[in-house]
């Protein structure tokens, strides 16, 4: 997938018979489980970047659909201001569309060092605006956050949780200590 644009690639399930599964005891009248997929960029030609609209957001969920995904959390990378608004705007909206379980922001908090796909220029600590609509996604089905834990106050990580966001650190370059601090931020938050 690129960065801006349209997805490149999707991939392809191998289709089986039911006699590929009778070993297994299996008929061909089996229920198995969906995929839940926590990161979801785009598909169906969309990138959710470049689309974070109620109309993307569909495309998205029914491409993945397709191929097994029965639940996810389209994921928005490090972008301006305005995209995460925009997405934030109609995630209530989306939680309708079946399959729609939440939201995955993959920053804009990330170490630099370890910035991988995301723009340089949009990896930022979240002002008090992108605070407002990252923290609107609390209330959003199971969203997460994903973030540098040394590249954010300590109070911010504590704001997110307190919004019923769930946090995951990555695109990180902290040592032991900033991410055992995470850990028992979190655990404190969940755990009597």
């Amino acid at each position: 997938m690129r960065a801006r644009g349209t997805a490149t690639w999707t991939p392809t399930l191998p289709r089986t018979t039911a006699a590929d599964w009778a070993p297994y005891g299996v008929t061909a009248n089996a229920i198995a489980p969906g995929f839940i997929d926590i990161q979801v960029n785009g598909g169906g030609g969309v990138l959710l970047n470049d689309q974070p609209t109620e109309a993307g957001v569909r495309r998205i969920v029914e491409a993945h659909r397709k191929e097994g995904t029965t639940g996810c959390l389209p994921t928005l990378i490090t972008d301006r201001s305005e995209v995460i608004e925009r997405l934030a705007a109609v995630a209530q909206a989306c939680l309708e569309i079946p399959g729609v379980l939440g939201f995955h922001l993959e920053g804009p908090a990330l170490n630099r060092s370890r910035k991988g796909i995301h723009p340089e220029a949009e990896i930022r600590v979240p002002d008090r605006r992108d605070l407002a609509a990252i923290k609107s996604f609390g209330g959003r089905g199971r969203s997460i956050v994903t973030l540098a834990p040394e590249c954010v106050p300590a109070s911010m990580i504590d704001e997110l949780i307190g919004a019923g966001l769930r946090i995951a650190a990555g695109h990180s370059d902290a040592g032991e200590q900033p991410a055992v601090d995470l850990v028992h931020r979190i655990r404190d938050r969940y755990i009597p």
